[in-house]
């Protein structure tokens, strides 16, 4: 015979159906994404004369990964020539702010050059260079 109270044996059966319920897979989505981020614009643009920005800025398609493939960080990936120490890089999920260490120096021309590895959050990396 069961001693157990009814409220027990209700608690019970529902818990055992929760368990057998339960289904052990990845929630359903739409296809895989194996591009690797994009990027939409860039500010200033390219060949900007005159201007004195506070930063760089890159907008990606989407959400970029804070840790890059094949470097500690994403400054390690980011060149800035004349060359002014260390830059700083500002994540801002689907955005990077690049600064010179020593701030933009007026009458200068700058290149900047982003090495491979930058990549989304599903590991997709951007393979090339950027000039």
């Amino acid at each position: 015979m069961n001693n157990r109270p009814p409220v027990l044996q209700a608690l019970l059966a529902v818990a055992v159906l929760a368990i057998a319920c339960a289904n052990p897979s990845l929630p359903p989505g739409g296809p895989p994404d194996e591009a690797p981020p994009v990027i939409l614009s860039v500010s200033p643009e390219n060949n900007s004369v005159g201007t004195t920005p506070k930063s760089l800025k890159l907008q990606f398609n989407e959400v970029i990964s804070e840790s890059p493939k094949g470097a500690s960080n994403l400054k390690d990936l980011i060149f800035i020539s004349p060359k002014s120490g260390e830059p700083r890089v500002s994540w801002k999920r689907n955005r990077l702010e690049i600064h010179p260490s020593d701030g933009w120096k007026p009458n200068a021309v700058y290149s900047i050059q982003i090495k491979p590895g930058i990549q989304d959050l599903r590991n997709n990396t951007i393979d090339s260079s950027i000039a």
